[in-house]
């Protein structure tokens, strides 16, 4: 009858212990998904300024031609 519980409690100790696994791997690759996204908001970001720069520099030299 020990033995039988025992045993039972290993068996329920695993699940949970898989579970526990589980939600923490589900955990990690949601917040990865979200460094995704938020690496690539940067991105688009550091290129929208990059743009924005060589025009600037472009109208600078247009303006020094000028002068």
């Amino acid at each position: 009858m020990i033995a039988k519980l025992a045993n039972k409690l290993s068996v329920n100790l695993h699940k949970m212990n898989m579970l526990n696994m589980r939600q923490i791997k589900q955990h990690n690759y949601y917040e990865k998904q979200k460094l995704q996204q938020k690496q690539l908001k940067n991105k688009h970001y550091l290129t929208d300024l990059a743009l924005l720069l060589t025009k600037q520099n472009c109208y600078l030299a247009n303006e020094a031609l000028v002068i």
